[in-house]
């Protein structure tokens, strides 16, 4: 048994087993947490069944469980939209042929004059006409009648039939080939009209014939295709390391860097006062003393320029450790700019050779 939902814009066509066992939940948005149908199997056979989000209505009104029955509608409402079902059998067996010529004019519908008869209560004395214009077969409806065309729904009026094309109109089929038509059976052709059924004539009696292998070709109509060889599109990772950080661990704290300078500046500060002292006491002349004042005074000038010309000599050198680094990571910077560019190139290369235009091909 099948289920078609008919939509706004296509319908869906949901398929039962043939073995009436189990239950079912049909939905065309996954999205949605409530499935739309929903079908159990009992004794008597399929049966529709409401949920708290969806109900059921028939003619006869409301109801909570129902059987379904082949060549029925249904209606089903959830989020207040209603959702119209038909229900058939899925191995359509009686399927009529017929053929047309370029006088065909036919009429779809439940009115007086058409020669198609679909009693469906959904058409409203719609119409639908099919006939040949500028030698092509062309549908028109007189209103907005939903119409599918190989379950899309049509939004062109009038639509050109092409060979194959199966027009669908609330459960009447109509498959149309080249100068057939198959319509399925809830469809009535009235006699009269410039249908013609069609059936297969079984009253040939069977002919022995010997049938021979025919060289359609020669060797000339034959040709061999080169084997093309495509290079793929590897996925490639260029890694880029951090930039290296400065060290300044092996940086001396100023303590150990100014305290061995300052523990000789009083070295030397106490050796001049005491020969200044000596001096002033008369216990030694100045002629006497000069070794000890050049000393005192070599040591304390020492104390005040030595760490001053260390400072100087530190900066100097982390700054040009400073731009060794960054020249270094530069040059390594542009050696990854220029892979990068390289797998680019390669990259765009193999897309033109495996993406050939039109006119190569």
């Amino acid at each position: 048994m099948k289920i078609t939902l008919f939509l706004s814009n296509k319908i869906i066509d949901f398929k039962l087993p043939e073995e009436i066992s189990g239950s079912y939940t049909f939905d065309f948005n996954d999205e949605e947490e409530s499935k739309l149908i929903n079908i159990e199997s009992s004794n008597e056979g399929w049966f529709l069944y409401e949920t708290s989000e969806v109900k059921i209505f028939t003619n006869d009104g409301y109801i909570s469980k129902e059987k379904l029955v082949a060549n029925n509608f249904y209606v089903l409402r959830r989020n207040k939209v209603n959702y119209l079902i038909y229900v058939s059998e899925f191995d359509i067996t009686d399927i009529y042929t017929y053929t047309y010529d370029t006088s065909i004019n036919i009429i779809i519908g439940n009115c007086s004059d058409a020669n198609i008869v679909y009693n469906c209560n959904y058409l409203n004395n719609s119409k639908v006409k099919i006939n040949i214009q500028e030698g092509r077969l062309v549908l028109e409806r007189s209103d907005k009648l939903p119409i599918y065309v190989n379950k899309i729904a049509l939004s062109t009026n009038p639509y050109f039939i092409k060979n194959g094309d199966v027009i669908e109109i609330y459960g009447l089929s109509l498959i149309f080939l080249n100068r057939f038509i198959l319509v399925n059976s809830v469809g009535n052709v009235k006699e009269g009209s410039n249908l013609k059924k069609f059936a297969f004539s079984l009253n040939d009696s069977p002919v022995n014939m010997e049938v021979k292998d025919v060289d359609l070709y020669d060797k000339n109509d034959y040709f061999s295709k080169s084997p093309r060889l495509r290079r793929i599109i590897e996925t490639k990772e260029i890694k880029l390391s951090a930039p290296p950080k400065e060290n300044d661990n092996n940086q001396l704290p100023l303590i150990l860097v100014i305290g061995p300078m300052l523990t000789m500046g009083i070295m030397a500060g106490t050796m001049l006062l005491n020969t200044v002292s000596r001096i002033y006491s008369k216990q030694t002349t100045v002629e006497q003393s000069w070794p000890q004042l050049v000393t005192s005074g070599a040591m304390l000038v020492s104390m005040i320029v030595w760490p001053l010309v260390t400072q100087w000599y530190n900066r100097r050198m982390k700054k040009k450790h400073k731009e060794e680094l960054i020249k270094k990571y530069s040059a390594y910077l542009d050696e990854k700019r220029n892979e990068l560019t390289e797998e680019a190139k390669l990259q765009k290369s193999i897309l033109y050779e495996n993406l050939i235009t039109v006119n190569e091909c």
